[in-house]
């Protein structure tokens, strides 16, 4: 699973629970109980402590597991290390995908965390819906390969049926047919490979099939309302799910189900949030362009009546001047008044 956190800023790393890629953890971010064990090609790969603390219930299960008790039973130690290591490789390997398909589109991606729910590879893809669409598709293109291969092997040695090639991701009844350890390994690495795949292409977000639907839709809609859009769809997919997990019995999907549903109420708040700050915005720059507006209009009347006053105030003084002149003659007017004429005159034949 790609995991996007650009909705609030395109910070990197934030997840539904704070940024888990810090090295030191804490009581109150759960997403960063985690612990690197591994970096490569600039990628560091981090496993969640609930992850490990899964993997040895599991183990213990195995351990204590009574053969005789029936096809329910858990499987024994050898197939639950098979299990376990499978579905870590694949896993990784998916995340991989994700964070090769990024990169290639030009954007960036250095840390992948691996907890129960499956992996999240932390991936910023430039803001276009090609880039979006290859790096959500990277992972699947990944389990799509290996299942060509599974596909292939198991057809060669076993037949051609579809309860092989495609196996029941709910009960894989084709795996008490294998003949050999090798080739119930094979099957394993298959039906885990298989499930995943579906479960990945639900077009529920934050899975890929999910992320998958915000590229398409980021064609004809601006990246945010993708995002509501996808989110919208995502939660209704969720509580499909979360109905089958409910009928089946599964824990597992139960908890995927809520974890989709949080990202996607997580992702229409943030969209919320970030129009009312928008339109906020809007509002007051609105107001301060109407009160600029206003105090310019302002400004010009009051230069307009003080323009008024002084024409008037200098009118009032020329025709006194030239009742002066009329009475007294030019001779009798001061250096003041000549002057005074003299711009007076000059002023209103430049008009």
């Amino acid at each position: 699973m790609a995991h996007d956190d650009r909705d609030d800023g395109r910070a990197r790393g934030g997840g539904i629970a704070g940024d888990w890629r810090t090295t030191q953890p804490r009581f109150d971010d759960p997403m960063s109980w985690s612990v690197p064990i591994g970096h490569a090609a600039g990628v560091t790969v981090r496993v969640h402590a609930l992850f490990l603390v899964v993997i040895v219930i599991e183990l213990i299960k195995s351990v204590i597991a009574d053969p005789n008790a029936g096809a329910a039973t858990p499987f024994d130690l050898w197939h639950t290390l098979v299990v376990l290591g499978t579905l870590l490789l694949i896993v990784l390997t998916h995340e991989f995908g994700h964070v090769i398909a990024c990169r290639r589109c030009g954007g960036e991606a250095d840390e992948i965390l691996l907890w129960p729910l499956g992996g999240l590879a932390m991936c910023d893809p430039p803001r276009n819906w090609r880039a979006e669409l290859w790096t959500s598709l990277g992972g699947p293109l990944v389990n799509v390969a290996i299942w060509i291969v599974c596909a292939i092997v198991l057809g060669l040695t076993v037949g051609w049926k579809a309860s092989v090639l495609f196996p029941n991701p709910l009960s894989p009844a084709a795996f008490a047919g294998m003949p050999g350890r090798v080739l119930e390994t094979v099957f394993i690495v298959h039906w885990i490979n298989w499930v995943l795949l579906l479960l990945n292409m639900l077009p529920i977000f934050p899975l890929d099939g999910g992320q998958v639907l915000r590229a398409l839709l980021a064609r004809q809609l601006d990246f945010s309302e993708a995002t509501r859009t996808a989110s919208r769809v995502g939660v209704i997919g969720a509580i499909v799910l979360a109905i089958v997990a409910v009928v089946m019995a599964s824990w597992l999907l139960a908890a995927i189900a809520v974890f989709c549903a949080i990202t996607c109420f997580v992702s229409l708040r943030r969209i919320d949030f970030a129009d009312a700050m928008e339109s906020g915005f809007e509002q007051t720059r609105a107001v301060n362009e109407q009160r600029a507006l206003e105090r310019r209009a302002q400004q010009r009347a009051e230069r307009e009546s003080k323009h008024r006053e002084a024409v008037a105030s200098e009118d009032a003084r020329l025709d006194a001047i030239l009742v002066k002149i009329g009475r007294d003659g030019r001779s009798a007017l001061t250096w003041a008044e000549r002057r005074f004429l003299k711009r007076a005159t000059k002023r209103r034949r430049g008009q």
